[in-house]
């Protein structure tokens, strides 16, 4: 690292400043002072270093009982420990729960006196990731990303629903002419959503399907699931195949009208079945009146 720390970019997963909630969340993990320290020590012999504020939880990035604005101060310690970016997105829960995830945010709703999971589920179907309305989500959103470019931070968003804030086509908050990581996959629904923004293009399955995903079968990436007619399918299926199925139902939780709820929307449909996107954006619906609307 000595010789070389350009071959090194560390990204720091840290929601809060605040220490205390820290260990109540995270138990056994490092406290946000620890881990900002850690920032420190790596930039301080060259070494490139993010924050990564994600899962971004009400009652715990925005504000806590000592830091009454905790994602600014938090920010604020990690560009002055060196930080080049941040990435961040606002939490989700799992759709399907066990009982040990129950128990896990049943300690973390206790912990937040905030009823999150059913507040989650009042947004819309009980899909495998329950990510809340982009509506109740825009004034953070907005906040954290105005907060780190008074820093000069280049921001990264990997919340599908304020995607269009990115400056990078990469969620992780990783620059495109990085001279060592600016290798990241350029087909990535991240990257192309920016390139409609900013370019006007019009958007089709191709579009996020790298080379390799027309020659890997799904069952190589994915689980080889359960049931003959399902094992089949994903051994002859190619990653490129599930992409194009998923991209043209415009019904999938993941297809992009759904993801990026609203933001690209469906303008054509060609004799192939091909579905094509462009870019429209979401707008504030609301006043900057609460860092959450209405929780």
């Amino acid at each position: 690292m000595a010789d070389r720390p350009d071959l090194f970019y560390i990204t720091y997963s840290i929601i809060t400043p605040d220490d205390k909630v820290i260990k109540q969340i995270e138990p056994r993990a490092p406290t946000a002072s620890e881990r900002i320290q850690c920032i420190n020590n790596l930039t301080d012999v060259g070494v490139k270093t993010a924050l990564r504020l994600r899962p971004m939880i009400p009652g715990v990035s925005d504000s806590t009982h000592d830091y009454p604005e905790a994602y600014k101060t938090l920010i604020e310690k990690c560009a002055t420990a060196g930080i080049e970016s941040i990435s961040y997105e606002v939490a989700f829960t799992p759709g399907r729960m066990t009982e040990d995830l129950k128990e896990r945010w049943g300690r973390i709703e206790h912990i937040i006196n905030k009823p999150i999971i059913n507040l989650y589920k009042s947004f819309g179907e009980n899909q495998a990731c329950m990510r809340p309305s982009h509506i109740w989500t825009e004034q953070i959103m907005h906040a954290v990303y105005h907060e780190a470019k008074k820093y000069n931070l280049l921001v990264g968003v990997s919340d599908p629903c304020w995607k269009q804030l990115t400056e990078t086509g990469c969620c992780c908050g990783i620059a495109e002419d990085d001279p060592i990581f600016g290798n990241w996959q350029k087909e990535s629904a991240t990257n192309q959503l920016k390139l409609a923004k900013e370019k006007g293009k019009v958007l089709c399955s191709k579009d996020i399907t790298p080379e390799w995903a027309y020659q890997v079968p799904l069952d190589k990436l994915v689980n080889p699931g359960v049931g003959p007619k399902v094992r089949y399918k994903r051994k002859h299926q190619t990653w490129s195949d599930k992409l194009k199925e998923v991209w043209n139902d415009i019904t999938k939780e993941r297809s992009p009208l759904q993801y990026f709820q609203g933001a690209l929307i469906p303008v054509k449909k060609d004799d192939d079945g091909e579905v094509y996107y462009k870019y429209q954006g979401l707008d504030r619906k609301h006043p900057e009146e609460t860092l959450w609307w209405k929780t």
